[in-house]
């Protein structure tokens, strides 16, 4: 009996120290974590959506570059999710704060996603502003080329001019309804 016992507190100190050595990754994880979500936070505030056509495609590929770096590390915080509930299953004694922080990490990297969603439509609205605002400037383009032959006001002098004249008419409004 007295041996049993003794397998048995030796075997609950190996799980003690077991439980601290991924209590302690856990928390060299989570560091690691809150950094960089700290980082990458600052980042997408201050960037700058851009005031042209050009700058708004560049701010959205840069957009897309640190989106996908983001969704990459997704499965590193899945798996500080799955350490801390392996220490609170294992009943850890700090499992409480363990938890806590585990779930303050989680709710900055939902926000974070958030964040980068909002962005995402922000600069996607913009950026078919901009390209909306480039189709209106190469219409109204055309349009400035079109104008001195619509209004011009001469008629004919003779049917061959009138003939003439009716041509140009037919060409420009097949440009104008085509173009």
């Amino acid at each position: 009996a007295e041996n049993d016992r003794q397998l048995a507190i030796i075997a609950e100190l190996q799980r003690q120290e077991r439980l601290e050595q991924l209590a302690q990754r856990f928390h060299k994880k989570a560091n690691l974590r809150e950094s960089w979500l700290r980082n990458v936070q600052v980042v997408l505030e201050e960037m700058d959506q851009g005031r042209t056509a050009n700058e708004v495609e560049k701010s959205l590929k840069k957009q897309q570059a640190i989106a996908n770096d983001i969704l990459a590390r997704e499965e590193r915080f899945k798996l500080l999710t799955s350490m801390c509930a392996d220490l609170c299953n294992e009943r850890y004694h700090e499992s409480d704060k363990i938890r806590s922080r585990e779930r303050d990490i989680i709710e900055r990297w939902t926000h974070l996603l958030n964040l980068l969603e909002q962005r995402r439509k922000a600069l996607m609205g913009l950026n078919d502003l901009m390209s909306l605002l480039r189709d209106i400037d190469t219409l109204a383009s055309e349009l400035r080329q079109l104008e001195p032959v619509v209004r011009n006001r001469d008629v004919g002098k003779h049917l061959l001019g009138v003939e003439d004249l009716i041509g140009k008419h037919e060409l420009v409004e097949a440009q104008f309804f085509l173009g």
